[in-house]
């Protein structure tokens, strides 16, 4: 199983960077700290991509 981490410090931010980086490391758990947003807000900005 493989864990990834990484505090974000903003995902709106960071949707650049974080895509190809979990594109490249292909975690089976993400733990993503200090996303600065609400559930739903985080949902409708990542969750198409992390589904897919």
């Amino acid at each position: 199983m493989r864990i990834a981490t990484w505090n974000v410090n903003s995902a709106k931010q960071r949707v650049p960077r974080l895509l190809p980086w979990l594109d490249q490391r292909k975690p089976d758990v993400v733990c993503l700290q200090e996303t600065k947003l609400a559930d739903d807000a985080f949902t409708a900005l990542l969750g198409d991509e992390l589904a897919a």
